[in-house]
Order: structure tokens, then C-alpha cells, then sequence
């Protein structure tokens, strides 16, 4: 355009901090229904409305579904959130959806979660996907969990593309052959290229063993060379789906505006938001809104832009999210019933290995919880598994769920801690183990330590001692058991650094809890550990990430 956007200039001037500060004139919408849409035309300067066709393109937009195929009950049972089969229940009884008359993406993260989509790979969750009618997927990081063949067979399950415009194999710059870089889908009588961006921290946020050999390049060049393509191809409208954190791609909009970008669809952090940049128009044709869903399909962004002409311009554009929820004992809509048949083979299929009952739990445990209970089961178990080691550590992002009251089964366990880990043994100095401990995720047992939060989020550790009530002495060395993808350099982890050659010990990280919990069975205790103050936050704060749901 051959204004510059406020946005733009402050990105020219002082760089992408000055462009989030700028953002303070942006519309922000909330989560939550917004008002009905405006009638679409309003009189964009060098369009005869008379003449001109028009067009609608409706987009319901989720990310991060994490193979929450199943409701979750929530108020004791009372109410629901989420569901495959009631997010399209919802969508017929609300907008009449028919697959060709809307564009239906996904952000990525679709598959790795609770127990059913977990021990099948994600072949459940391809299979309501295409039955419900997405268009494309982006590749999440967490789409990487499995391995690459079976990404790559799921994408041949899938009906639709996956897509990673800045995905190449490292050598030869070619694209692996699950993911393609763009699409283009009919929807009534617009053209929309769909552009996908998986993480560009990508390398860090799956386990590294599932990326070797991969390169995740920076945004503005896969951007700017699909869209050109795209626009080659008689594109009316261009949207982009970013595997990403809808902060992190503010200071893109300047970009976005110059290649006429008019919706954003974000994922990765799990928390629901809307903005909308106007732009410096008076109108809506350089409007640009950033949408991110939330996370297990438990709401949806849905959007609605309005073209005429040709080339096509915008003369309107509504924005929403919306939950799915409501009473289970009298839903506001009708599941789908094809959906609820996948789901129910898939059970079908899972539940023989995921019937035994491990342990009880009386009040349940919490993935996000400042005590920690459920991490310290964990740590504790491979401690009881692994008596050599002094200290063991995990990561909060490698809990995805909470643990209900009431039965703990191999589904449970498995729905919590989804992931293919294995345990490794470094050997640590006292001063490497408390930087190790000072990461705001770190989970410890064998060790105790007092704390207060920095301003980058840190822990500043102040004192800790280890199992014998020992203080932790710098130039000490310590045997401290981690899951393999923090050694990787999962997080940020530096502990391949701090030993290079350490004992992989071939125990999945699963396994030893298991078998804790059936040890607590059988000496008639239940899971209910009690907070013990082995992690003191001396100030209160906790050091909490801003989205505990969107890492590993």
C-alpha cells in the first residue's frame, strides 16, 4: 500500500517492541460471542456496488486440539466443554454448516492428549477431521510427537494438507512429503490461498530425535514467497495460520498489510484472544485480524470477510469466538453422530490397554498447581525406580491433564503424561543443578530449595539442600535423572551441554510411576501426596509461565 500503517513506522524506527507498544489503538475483542455482523458493503472508495460481484467467506478456525476428542465434564459433571462431534453438532445448529460453503483450518497440535488419540498415534483425530470437513492443517510442534513416519502417514490419511511453508529438510531445501507450503480452496465464489507457518522454535519444542535433519526458517521469506504464488494463481483472498502465540506476530503486521493479509489464525498458546489492527484507512480494506481459538477444540474463532470486485477488496469483516459447552443433561445442540461413531471405535480399540485401575485419587490432582503434586509423584517414582541417582527433575509442560477424583487407570496416566520420553542420567555439578532447578518449569525430588522470581521469570535460587538435609555444594558432582527430551534441549534445557555422555537408561518415563501407584494400591494408600515445601517461592510468586499449556 503505498501508506505507511503506524505499526510500520514504529517497526522502522525502533524496531518490533515499539510496534506491540503501538498496538495500544488496536481494537481488542474479548473471548466470547460479539454482536451480529454489520450488512457487508460500505461504500469503499473505487467500487460500484452496483456492478461489482461480491463474496462471502466464512472461516471456523480451532488450534491445539490435542486429541481431546471426548467432552470434558466439568461442575460435577453437570456441564461439558468440548467434543468433536458437538463442535459440529454446533456448527449445524448455528451457522447451517455445509463443508463447501465455509474455509475450516486447523492451527496444528491436533493429536497428542488423552488416551484414545494418544496410544492410536492420532489416526481417531484424522478421521473426524475428515469427516467433519477441515480444509488444511498447520504441522504443530507437538504434531512431530510420534515420529516423522507417522506424521507422514497420517497425512496420507488426511483428506486435507498439512501445511509448513518454512519447513525444509536440511541439505537439500526440499519440503519433507507430509507438509506443502500453501493451498488454495474454492469457498462459494472466492478463492482463498491458505498459507501455514509451523513454530519457527519448532526444534525446541518436540524432541529432537523427531526433527533431525529439519530446518524451521523465519516467517518473511516463506510469506512473502507464497503469497506472490498465490496471487498467481487468481487468489481472492490470502490467510495465514501460524503455529504461534498471537503476541509473537504482532511485530508482523506491517508485513501482513503489505501483502494484503487480512486474517492471522494463531495457535500454540492455549489462551483464547482476538485483535483487530484497522490500520490507517478509514475503511476495513486494510483491516487485519489476529485470531487464536484456545486450545481442545473447547472454542473456535469464527469469521466472516466480505469481497467485492475484482481484484477482490474488503468491505467487511465480522470476528467472534465462541465456546462449546453447555448442559450435559440437556445440550443446546445435537452431537454429530458420525463423529460420536469414530469415537466410540476408537475407544473401542484403546480401552484394552487402558482399563487398569492404578490407584485412587480422593480430590484429584492439577497439572497447573504451585505445590506441584502431581509432578512430585512423578519424581518421587523415579527416585524409588533409579536409587542411585541423588536429585530427578521434570518439566511442568510434559503434564497435559489433570487428574480427575476417583480412579487412576493406564488411560488416566497415559492422557497425563502422553509422550514417548525416556529417562536419562547426567551427572551435574551443585552449581549446574541449581541452574537447572532455577528454570520456572523444573520439577524436583531428592533436593529442597528456597526461591524468588526474577524479572525475566527466573528462579533466583537462595539456598538448597539435598535428601540427607545436606547443602548443595557448587564443585559437588550429583547423579540427577531427567526425561530425554529436556537432555535433547527441550525448553531450553542445557543439560546436553553440562554432559555430553550421559546414561540413557531405556526406562520410559511412564513406567516407574506406574508402577508407584500400584505399590501406593497395595499398601492401601491412596495418591493423595501432600504439599511438603520442597520448592519455596520466599515472595509467593511462583515464576509461573504466562500459557503452562502451551510447551512440553
Amino acid at each position: 500500500m503505498a501508506r505507511e500503517s503506524h505499526l510500520r513506522a514504529a517497526l522502522r524506527q525502533v524496531g518490533g517492541l515499539a510496534a506491540i507498544a503501538a498496538l495500544a489503538s488496536c481494537r481488542t475483542i474479548p473471548a466470547g460471542p460479539s454482536p451480529d455482523p454489520a450488512p457487508p458493503g460500505n461504500g469503499v472508495a473505487g467500487i460500484d456496488p452496483a456492478t461489482a460481484r461480491e463474496f462471502n467467506i466464512p472461516i471456523l478456525f480451532t488450534s491445539d486440539e490435542h486429541g481431546w476428542l471426548e467432552p470434558h465434564l466439568i461442575e460435577n459433571g453437570t456441564r461439558f466443554e468440548g467434543g468433536m462431534a458437538n463442535l459440529l453438532g454446533l456448527w449445524r445448529a448455528r451457522f447451517g454448516y455445509q463443508p463447501e460453503r465455509f474455509l475450516v483450518l486447523s492451527g496444528g497440535d491436533c493429536w497428542t492428549g488423552p488416551f484414545e488419540s494418544t496410544v492410536l498415534m492420532g489416526a481417531p483425530m484424522v478421521e473426524v477431521m475428515n469427516a467433519i470437513g477441515y480444509d488444511a492443517q498447520i504441522v504443530g510442534n507437538h504434531d512431530f510427537d510420534f515420529g516423522t513416519d507417522e506424521l507422514a502417514l497420517r497425512a496420507s490419511e488426511a483428506r486435507f494438507p498439512l501445511l509448513a511453508a518454512n519447513l525444509f529438510r536440511i541439505g537439500d531445501q526440499s519440503q519433507p512429503p507430509y507438509a506443502v507450503s500453501s493451498t488454495i480452496v474454492r469457498v462459494g465464489a472466492g478463492r482463498v490461498g491458505v498459507i501455514g507457518l509451523a513454530n519457527v522454535d519448532t526444534a525446541v519444542l518436540t524432541h529432537s530425535r523427531n526433527v533431525a535433519g529439519l530446518s524451521f526458517t523465519d516467517y518473511p521469506g516463506a510469506l512473502r514467497r507464497e503469497v506472490a504464488a498465490l496471487r498467481a494463481q487468481a487468489a481472492d483472498m490470502v490467510v495465514v495460520a501460524v503455529h504461534q502465540e498471537v503476541q509473537e506476530l504482532l511485530p508482523l503486521l506491517p508485513l501482513f498489510r503489505e501483502l494484503g493479509i487480512s486474517f492471522v489464525g494463531s495457535g500454540h498458546s492455549h489462551l483464547a484472544s482476538m485483535t483487530v489492527d484497522p490500520g490507517e484507512s478509514p475503511g476495513p480494506e486494510d483491516d487485519i485480524v489476529l485470531c487464536n481459538p484456545g486450545s481442545y477444540a473447547r472454542s473456535f474463532c469464527h469469521l466472516s470477510f466480505t469481497y467485492r470486485g475484482t481484484p477482490a477488496r474488503l468491505v467487511n469483516h465480522f470476528e467472534e469466538i465462541v465456546r462449546v459447552e453447555g448442559a450435559a443433561a440437556d445440550p443446546p445442540f445435537q452431537p454429530a453422530p458420525e463423529i460420536t461413531a469414530i469415537i466410540h471405535r476408537a475407544a473401542d480399540l484403546a480401552s484394552a490397554s487402558g482399563a487398569e485401575k492404578l490407584a485412587v485419587t480422593l480430590h484429584g490432582m492439577k497439572r497447573i498447581d504451585p505445590d506441584q503434586r502431581f509432578g512430585h509423584v512423578i519424581v518421587d517414582a523415579w527416585l524409588d525406580a533409579l536409587p542411585y541417582v541423588q536429585v530427578a527433575i521434570t518439566n511442568t509442560g510434559g503434564i497435559r491433564q489433570d487428574i480427575d477424583p476417583g480412579d487412576i487407570t493406564m488411560a488416566t496416566l497415559v492422557g497425563a503424561m502422553p509422550f514417548n520420553n525416556y529417562l536419562i542420567v547426567v551427572e551435574l555439578t551443585g552449581a549446574q543443578l541449581k541452574e537447572v532447578l532455577s528454570h520456572p518449569q523444573s520439577i524436583a525430588g531428592g533436593v529442597r530449595y528456597r526461591y524468588r522470581c526474577d524479572e525475566q521469570r527466573q528462579r533466583q535460587i537462595i539456598d538448597a539442600v539435598d535428601g540427607n538435609n545436606a547443602p548443595i555444594a557448587d564443585d559437588r558432582i550429583y547423579k540427577v535423572v531427567v526425561n530425554e527430551f529436556m537432555y535433547r534441549g527441550g525448553d531450553r534445557y542445557r543439560l546436553r551441554e553440562y554432559d555430553p555422555t550421559p546414561e540413557e537408561t531405556s526406562v520410559h518415563w511412564r513406567d516407574p510411576v506406574a508402577r508407584y501407584l500400584r505399590e501406593m494400591t497395595r499398601r492401601g494408600q491412596t495418591a493423595d501426596v501432600p504439599a511438603d515445601g520442597r520448592a519455596e517461592a520466599i515472595d509467593g510468586d511462583h515464576c509461573e509461565r504466562r500459557d503452562p499449556g502451551s510447551g512440553r
